[in-house]
């Protein structure tokens, strides 16, 4: 099981749910991608289409022929962005739609993460959509790609992965990119980065790379950066 601490440049604020009404998400590892699931519970007045948007890792995109658009009012893929609007009159009660993330070459393991809003008794309501975010396909054989998911268990062929904060040391922007010099690394193993664009928005992986222990340097392009102004990175190590 993954422990998963992180340590962020700057402030961040934990998402804490207002209501019980909700979205949540499961993934299920499946061939050549990961089934996704997203749920939802409400209670009040349904006054408009339930609004979910879904962000992935690159290398990662829908497969159209498993959206259910029967369920939706309408959707839209771009890249690796993904929304749905799902019709009022089936929210009036629990419900789910699921579909399926296709793996691109080189792109076995990932995040996610999204938001939803929607009218309900005359109020927006808002909030992140909560649960499962590690994203992993299985290989041909049936069991998880080789570069493994630490947040995947019961899965032949899956190791158990422990997540180390990584402290950032400091943070210098070069031209349009961003240099991240790090500390605290005390083996080798895989450095994920991952950006946030503010405080009240959600922590996606923007890089992962092979690192030795001892400290070192991350550059990031102005492709990886993208929005983020806060930075944070862990370091990935098979669980003794």
């Amino acid at each position: 099981m993954k422990r998963l601490i992180s340590v962020s440049l700057g402030l961040a604020l934990a998402w804490c749910p207002l209501f019980a009404d909700g979205v949540t998400r499961a993934l299920e590892p499946v061939a050549g991608g990961c089934q996704v699931t997203l749920s939802w519970e409400f209670a009040g007045n349904v006054e408009s289409d339930l609004i979910i948007e879904e962000r992935f890792a690159r290398g990662w995109s829908v497969d159209d022929a498993t959206v259910p658009f029967d369920s939706l009012d309408a959707s839209w893929f771009s890249g690796t962005v993904a929304r749905f609007a799902v019709k009022p009159s089936l929210l009036a009660q629990p419900g789910s739609i699921r579909f399926t993330l296709l793996c691109g070459e080189g792109a076995a393991a990932g995040s996610v993460a999204g938001d939803w809003k929607m009218y309900l008794g005359g109020t927006l309501r808002k909030g992140a959509v909560v649960g499962a975010r590690e994203l992993v396909a299985l290989d041909g054989s049936g069991t998880a790609g080789s570069s493994g998911n630490s947040g995947v268990s019961g899965n032949a062929g899956v190791s158990a992965v422990a997540a180390t904060p990584v402290a950032i040391k400091s943070f210098r922007v070069v031209g349009a990119g961003v240099e991240l010099a790090y500390s605290g690394v005390a083996t080798g193993g895989t450095l994920v980065v991952e950006g946030c664009a503010g405080l009240d928005k959600p922590w996606m992986e923007i890089k992962r790379l092979a690192v030795a222990a001892g400290d070192g340097m991350v550059t990031l392009s102005v492709d990886d950066v993208g929005a983020s102004r806060f930075f944070r990175m862990q370091l990935l190590t098979e669980a003794e």
